[in-house]
């Protein structure tokens, strides 16, 4: 199972690719600033991070 990190502010957005992410059988760890974010990259072992360019905080 692959695992994917989405750090992304606009829950409308991490709602839509959890929807399809799950559906490809995806693992999915969610994070809403870019510290966050920053953190988990730096914890977990990610297969993708999906990055919001815009974030609060850290870009």
């Amino acid at each position: 199972m692959s695992k994917v990190l989405v750090i992304e502010d606009d829950p409308e957005i991490v709602d839509l690719l959890e929807i399809h992410l799950k559906d490809l059988s995806c693992e999915l760890i969610k994070s809403e600033t870019g510290e966050e974010g920053l953190s988990l990259v730096k914890k977990e072992l990610v297969d993708l991070v999906i990055l919001d360019i815009m974030l609060p905080g850290i870009d």
